[in-house]
């Protein structure tokens, strides 16, 4: 890899299946450049890895570093199931309504916390899985299929 200074900030960030892969960047490039400064931002990220690649996650970027979005009863984020091994990392912050609005959003602390989006069946692919926070996300949902 190459080099980066000491004062270098990296943000990683991604939507759906894009917030896995920044998940995995972000870990990549703290476990590679141990003093960099690393934050993570995902709106929409499915379940990626299990509790064990949610606990390093949380330890080596930091839970101060990591932000889940999700929006309301977007179904993506709960699509891949816990009975098969995969586990959400913290920190969530879910639009439990809508309009967007700092009243409407709850910080959730927990890996799979049941009073945020666990709390909510998986549609999978939906309408709200397009927008965060006021911004379309996805222009056209059939290029999630």
């Amino acid at each position: 890899m190459g080099s980066l200074s000491a004062s270098q900030f990296r943000v990683t960030n991604g939507h759906s299946l894009g917030g896995s892969l920044a998940a995995i960047a972000a870990l990549s490039i703290k476990s590679n450049f141990p003093w960099a400064s690393v934050r993570l931002l995902t709106f929409g990220q499915p379940r990626t890895g299990d509790v064990e690649f949610a606990n390093l996650l949380e330890v080596v970027v930091g839970r101060d570093n990591l932000f889940r979005a999700v929006h309301t009863w977007d179904g993506v984020p709960t699509m891949i199931p816990e009975y098969l091994g995969y586990r959400h990392h913290a920190c969530e912050y879910w639009q439990f309504q809508e309009p967007p609005g700092v009243s409407m959003v709850y910080r959730c602390d927990g890996q799979e916390d049941p009073e945020c989006s666990h709390s909510i069946p998986s549609t999978g692919i939906n309408p709200a899985h397009g927008i965060y926070f006021g911004q379309v996300m996805i222009v056209d949902a059939t290029v999630c299929l």
